[in-house]
């Protein structure tokens, strides 16, 4: 059971890396900057693959746990705090919540896996 937790784990926090990491960085966020008419968007420092790992750690988690209310809470979170963006940054960043809704969808889907591969099954959503 341990073994299976750790290769969840695994599974979600590090595969999601590297997996979301070349995605955003490499693929949308070009992409996004190259549209851009000022060509200054806020572009997130290190930190956010940091919390990144983190969040689908606790994904698998909570999915492991039976407490899957947390994920669906914590997203919840997120969108609060990204709501608190003043208008001029909302504008500075057009494009920028595309990456940010497709990194925070991929990531629940690695936190899933992980979980489902912890369980060594789908996990029940009660």
């Amino acid at each position: 059971m341990v073994l299976r937790l750790a290769g969840g784990l695994a599974v979600s926090m590090a595969g999601g890396h590297f997996v979301i990491w070349p995605l955003v960085e490499r693929v949308l966020w070009p992409r996004i900057e190259e549209g851009h008419p000022s060509g200054t968007l806020f572009h997130p420092t290190r930190l956010t693959f940091l919390t990144g790992v983190v969040e689908r750690g606790l994904y698998t988690l909570a999915l492991f746990l039976g407490f899957f209310q947390w994920v669906g809470l914590w997203l919840g979170v997120k969108v609060i705090a990204r709501w608190q963006t003043t208008e001029e940054e909302s504008n500075r960043s057009k494009g920028a919540i595309d990456v940010w809704l497709i990194g925070n969808a991929i990531g629940v889907v690695f936190g899933f896996l992980g979980a489902w591969l912890a369980l060594g099954h789908l996990p029940y959503l009660k």
